[in-house]
């Protein structure tokens, strides 16, 4: 059985991540990104939308979608701590989501 990967943040450092999930399912693990927001304002188009280049939504990524079509899980959420003796993840509504590799 694969293990259960879980990604805390929708960010930049997650991103490469995100476009590469569905290899993480091919092998049999269970990727869940956990976000409080199902879109990512990509930060490096921050200078072409504020010079017109770009629309603010142009650099929205829909993670959510992202995450999903490639067949992974998406929970919004926040997270308010983490156990790594016990392998869990805390959100704030008291939601506990077990792990074996959180990032």
């Amino acid at each position: 059985m694969g293990k259960q990967l879980v990604l805390v943040g929708a960010g930049h450092a997650h991103l490469s991540t995100f476009l590469n999930l569905h290899s993480f399912v091919r092998r049999g693990h269970r990727p869940l990104v956990i976000s409080r927001h199902p879109h990512y304002t990509y930060s490096g188009m921050g200078p072409g939308v504020l010079s017109g280049i770009y629309t603010a939504e142009q650099s929205r990524v829909d993670v959510r979608r992202l995450t999903e079509l490639r067949g992974a899980r998406f929970v919004a959420g926040t997270v308010e701590g983490i156990d790594p003796d016990l392998g869990r993840v805390y959100l704030q509504d008291g939601t506990k989501i077990g792990y074996d590799v959180v990032s």
